[in-house]
């Protein structure tokens, strides 16, 4: 890619931040869709929703396809400190596309 086609946004402290300033970017420099959209695949269905929804036409570009963050274990089902932390991730990621779905 020419250093031209690189846009980085800097102000978002979230998704739904990011989102909304790149298109800003996009938009004021008026380049066509689709963009390329770049995240870990845990996090590309909310992701999208989140593009869909602020009107970008995206093409998913998924990262961190780490087949064991993707695995639920047996042992994650039982109370201890990794079966917390591994839940933790889910729960946030349910929960946001959740609101994200009702919101707008």
């Amino acid at each position: 890619f020419a250093d031209s086609t690189l846009l980085f946004e800097k102000q978002s402290r979230n998704t739904i931040g990011n989102i909304r300033f790149s298109k800003a970017i996009l938009d004021a420099e008026h380049l066509p869709p689709p963009y390329l959209l770049v995240t870990s695949a845990f996090h590309m269905r909310r992701a999208l929703l989140i593009c869909k929804k602020a009107g970008l036409q995206v093409t998913p570009f998924p990262c961190d396809l780490s087949p064991a963050a993707n695995q639920v274990s047996f042992d994650q089902l039982f109370p201890s400190a990794d079966a917390l932390s591994g839940w933790n991730g889910y729960l946030k990621e349910f929960v946001g596309y959740i609101v994200t779905s009702f919101k707008h």
